[in-house]
């Protein structure tokens, strides 16, 4: 069990901290009757997840707005989820929501956010007469404080609760209850002004032993942390707070068993986001969240506990081969994907996007994949066969042809009016002349004229480079094969080469996020990598598009492996018989098909160039798997990831897709 947030220092708070409020509770928002409360949430920034059979389906969110917030309670109502927790947090002047839900019966419920101290007073009045008790309340600083809160139509232990209590007064409160046999359950912060405010409940019960700290710094709590671990205690929970520019936290700790548990803190928005993907697509459910500013940014604690769809063993597994491959060769930042019987089963991010920011790497992070994109290419081509079933042997140059006489001086070779499609997806079109190799005099085309279009290097290289052998004699492995078959899409759809990919191949699997990536750092995408190496950002990836270019993460990547593989599990978005076509192997070359390496009954490709490393493998026996990293691939890597999946003793029946 893992539990990473950050440096420590010590700080001078306890056992626990306390802040004066009123009686029993309640503050302001706009009123919010949470039968339907208000809910809301940034798009690139939301979270949903089915756990494991054994487990409740759920779904969190945040960065929500107020009527973001609503939208989604209201949507989760309907579909019989309940709300478990909500935190509200302010960023600048907007206030925010994270929250998390559950697809699970229970007593009824009320819920609401916005409320000022007094509205929110009035709302615990109420209920408490209507026979609900306080499961939580939530407090987001700012000028004047608005709190959120749940109650439950149910009966329990004598309990207390306060809320707007200064430092100094929860701690009395918190010293004065536990001397009466009441233990904390619940604690949050939160700065109104430049004083930290808390709001607590009690519960007058029995427990395991447990810790309480407040106004604790980063380092402090960090150390904390650490420290009860090691002593068996574990967090229920960690609420973020800041004063002025800087971040403390309170926190309750239990010593008690349970299943595996990870909490981080500190985290941007988008590194929250990568490390809710990596825990939900690990195994672990998010138990608690908190929002909470930093330097003017959103900054966000959480606790997970593992739902068990994993064996400990097994888990620990895969991490430790993958940070020790990481460790030997310095990689920054990897994100694999595992498959099982077309199932997803595992996908996780690890080391960072950026090794400045130190952002997560998750399963949704956006690599280069290198030629990756020929497999891409490959199943964009068998589909237009489908409509043209003789396209694999129409010729591609010369009067009549796929590109006509539409490129350089019009004066083609016999051997280049006899280039086929089949040819360009087998690498047999060109030989030495077309290659990727840097021996000779000539050097791979695809980094010859750089300031060329696609049709300027195309005329180049037919006027300059005439096809080495007869087409189809000899395979030599080619970058300028696959960029010309991606112009032959082009003319067959008369659509650019990426939109058509996006739109005919990519959009009925579910995949949104595979793009043509940009050659600049300045043309990142959001949650895109940075890319470590020579000089990765002076390549033309763009002019790479069909061969070399393409962008995506684990999780894409493996949604495409199962719908082209030829199962029955998943549809496939192309035909079996093409899929058949697609990775018959080459006469001129038994390992590779049409945009695939064949090994054994194993279908496969990798990609490397500065800055990234890839590979796809649909592996005979069941197992699929997709590995990406930000930088330039290890000859190892394809033998960590056979480690990984030879290594895995039980395999889970779960599906994350």
């Amino acid at each position: 069990m893992k539990c990473y947030l950050w440096k420590l220092l010590r700080i001078s708070c306890l056992l626990l901290l306390i802040t004066a409020c009123e009686n029993d509770l309640i503050e302001d928002l706009q009123p919010a009757s949470m039968d339907a409360e208000p809910l809301a949430l940034l798009a690139e920034e939301t979270a949903e997840s089915r756990s494991g059979s054994s487990t409740p389906a759920w779904a969190s969110h945040h960065n929500m707005t107020a009527a973001k917030y609503q939208e989604k309670f209201n949507g989760y109502k309907s579909k019989g989820y309940r709300l478990i927790m909500v935190d509200g947090y302010r960023v600048g002047n907007k206030l925010r929501y994270a929250a998390l839900w559950e697809k699970s019966s229970g007593p009824a419920y009320k819920a609401h956010h916005g409320l000022t101290s007094s509205q929110y007073q009035n709302k615990f009045n109420t209920y408490k007469a209507q026979g609900y008790r306080l499961k939580m309340v939530d407090g987001a600083g700012g000028t004047s404080a608005k709190y959120a809160a749940i109650w439950e139509k149910k009966s329990g232990p004598a309990y207390k609760t306060h809320h707007g209590m200064t430092a100094a007064s929860y701690q009395s409160k918190f010293n004065d209850y536990k001397s009466k046999g009441y233990r904390l359950v619940l604690v949050n912060a939160y700065g109104v002004g430049n004083k930290g405010r808390y709001a607590a409940i009690w519960e007058k019960k029995s427990g395991p032993a447990y810790k309480a700290h407040h106004g604790m710094s980063s380092a402090s709590y960090q150390q904390k942390v650490n420290t009860y671990l090691a002593q068996g205690y574990r967090i229920k929970m960690v609420s973020g707070y800041n004063i002025g520019n800087t971040d403390y936290y309170a926190a309750i700790w239990e010593k008690k068993g349970g299943a595996a548990w990870s909490a981080r803190h500190r985290m941007s928005s988008l590194g929250y986001q990568n490390e809710f993907d990596n825990h939900r697509f690990s195994g672990y459910k998010l138990i608690q969240v908190s929002g909470y500013a930093r330097n003017g940014k959103a900054q966000f604690a959480a606790v997970w506990e593992s739902t068990g769809v994993w064996k400990s063993a097994d888990r620990k597994h895969i991490d430790n081969t993958v940070a020790a491959f990481m460790q030997k060769h310095q990689v920054p930042g990897v994100s694999i994907a595992l498959i099982k019987d077309e199932r997803l089963v595992f996908a996780k991010g690890y080391g960072k996007m950026n090794k400045n920011t130190g952002t997560a790497v998750g399963p949704t992070s956006l690599f280069r994949v290198a030629s990756v994109s020929k497999p891409i290419t490959s199943v964009a081509m068998m589909k237009l066969r489908e409509s043209d079933p003789s396209l694999l042997n129409k010729k591609v140059f010369g009067n009549g042809a796929l590109l006509g006489n539409n490129y350089g001086a019009n004066s083609y070779s016999n051997r280049e009016k006899q280039i086929r499609v089949q040819h360009l997806l087998e690498h047999t079109a060109g030989g030495n002349q077309w290659n990727n190799k840097w021996d000779g005099n000539a050097g791979p085309p695809m980094f010859q004229q750089l300031g060329f279009n696609h049709s300027q290097l195309i005329g180049w290289v037919l006027d300059n480079r005439n096809p080495e052998k007869t087409p189809g004699a000899k395979n030599d492995y080619s970058n300028f094969g696959y960029c010309v078959a991606g112009r032959v899409i082009e003319a067959k759809t008369g659509q650019t080469y990426e939109n058509y990919v996006r739109n005919s191949i990519f959009k009925p699997m579910g995949i949104n996020r595979l793009y043509v990536a940009g050659d600049k750092a300045s043309e990142r995408r959001y949650n895109e990598v940075t890319y470590y190496g020579d000089s990765p950002y002076t390549m033309k990836v763009k002019r790479m598009d069909a061969h070399g270019g393409w962008l995506g993460s684990s999780i894409d990547l493996a949604r495409f492996l199962v719908h082209t593989d030829g199962k029955t599990n998943k549809p496939d978005v192309i035909s079996t018989s093409s899929y058949n076509t697609m990775v018959t192997p080459s006469a001129a070359n038994s390992g590779y098909a049409k945009g695939w390496s064949i090994t054994g009954s194993n279908e496969w490709h990798n990609g490397s160039f500065d800055g990234g490393g890839a590979i796809i493998v649909q592996a005979g026996n069941g197992l699929s798997w997709v590995l990406l990293m930000n930088k330039r691939w290890e000859s190892d890597a394809d033998g960590m990831m056979w480690d990984i999946v030879n290594g895995i003793n039980n395999w889970p029946s779960h599906d994350w897709f």
